[in-house]
């Protein structure tokens, strides 16, 4: 299939349940350090070596994924903890991967800012869940605003064109009706995206998010911010394109059978900071497969994932997972598996 538009082939593989040759999004894990403790995190639950990936291996990965259309610079700490951050994007965008990073924005301060302008980074996805403070489960650290607006102030003065800045906010039910300032505070700001995700509550069943009945009377609100504001607010369970694509999308939704398909599944792959490959970051997936010594293609066509596809609906965690879901899990669901 043409990859003329990713998100629209997204959409198209998604109704079919089938998947290109090599994924489009590829999720790197360049580092496990973090310099935050978030209660909603699952490092916690989770055993973790706190490592960078080495820049030498990082290449070496990169110069596998010859075809695919983006590349996340995550893992499951900060990104800006690691010491080749900047070297690692522009080795990405020097072979044309669109290339993109999320980052609590602590570590945003002014000596970063012309390195991560002049890195050539396509788009920075800052997490944010209030801008007053009253996150329980997330962070409140108060220079996170403020280095969000010095960069977009210096991303003004200078006349980059990118990175293309993104809020994510997670629904946690203490934050969810601040969500409409704090999109009325990104419109005044300059920020055109916002990503909106479930709280994932796969390590931490016992978070406090909104139910699915909330999270549908929030999202007709939703429709009205939309217009409101002129900003791009993307969801899963509610709406992930603009204007008329995103109105299709809406009413396709209910068709799509996302209850029982998961995106990823179509379309991205994660590699661990050894090379291996697992669906998502969740620890309990296998490995299926090292980058380091197989293809791309190998991998993600190859029997053991084939498998994996095919059992998707018994596997744990998935069957209790919702992030990727339109319909809601209940904790209890997690609990008694």
């Amino acid at each position: 299939m043409m990859r003329i538009i990713p998100g629209i082939e997204l959409g198209i593989r998604t109704l079919m349940k089938s998947h290109s040759n090599i994924p489009s999004l590829v999720q790197l894990a360049i580092t496990s350090k973090c310099n935050m403790s978030c209660k909603m995190c699952q490092r916690k639950n989770i055993k973790i070596t706190n490592q960078n990936m080495p820049f030498e291996k990082a290449k070496k990965i990169i110069d596998k994924l010859q075809g695919i259309s983006r590349i996340a610079l995550v893992g499951m700490g900060e990104p800006f903890l690691h010491p080749d951050l900047f070297n690692i994007i522009k080795y990405c965008v020097d072979r044309k991967i669109y290339t993109q990073v999320t980052t609590n924005g602590t570590l945003l301060m002014p000596e970063n800012l012309e390195r991560v302008f002049k890195s050539g980074l396509h788009n920075l996805i800052i997490s944010l869940e209030s801008i007053k403070g009253n996150s329980i489960f997330g962070h409140n650290d108060p220079t996170v605003i403020s280095n969000i607006k010095k960069i977009i102030e210096y991303k003004k003065e200078n006349n980059f064109k990118r990175p293309y800045l993104t809020l994510q906010i997670v629904l946690l039910s203490e934050v969810i009706n601040e969500i409409p300032e704090i999109i009325q505070w990104a419109e005044i700001n300059g920020i055109k995206h916002i990503n909106l995700s479930r709280t994932n509550i796969i390590t931490e069943p016992h978070l406090k998010r909104p139910s699915r009945e909330e999270e549908i009377a929030f999202f007709k609100n939703l429709k009205i911010l939309r217009k409101k504001h002129k900003i791009r607010i993307d969801c899963l369970q509610d709406q992930i394109y603009p204007g008329f694509i995103g109105k299709c999308y809406r009413w396709l939704l209910s068709f799509s059978n996302l209850d029982d398909w998961c995106l990823k599944w179509s379309y991205c792959i994660y590699i661990q900071e050894d090379g291996s490959v697992t669906p998502c970051f969740h620890p309990s997936h296998n490995n299926y497969g090292n980058i380091l010594n197989k293809s791309l293609k190998e991998i993600w066509t190859g029997k053991e994932y084939q498998i994996l596809r095919n059992s998707r609906a018994i596997l744990k965690p998935c069957i209790a997972c919702d992030n990727l879901r339109v319909n809601f899990r209940n904790p209890e669901v997690i609990l008694s598996k």
